[in-house]
């Protein structure tokens, strides 16, 4: 079990990379998403 947690360890550096890319990515969208459904009602209303 500690040669894998060693191998674990050892590879981890890019995958937590790539991760962070991926998620930074994934939330970045989710939250245009949602601005995007929900600024429109609030623009307009803020206008009028």
């Amino acid at each position: 079990e500690e040669s894998d947690q060693h191998a674990d360890e050892v590879r981890s550096p890019i995958e937590l990379l790539f991760f962070i890319c991926y998620n930074a990515t994934y939330q970045a969208h989710s939250f245009l998403l949602l601005s995007v459904q929900f600024l429109p009602p609030v623009f307009r209303s803020t206008r009028a």
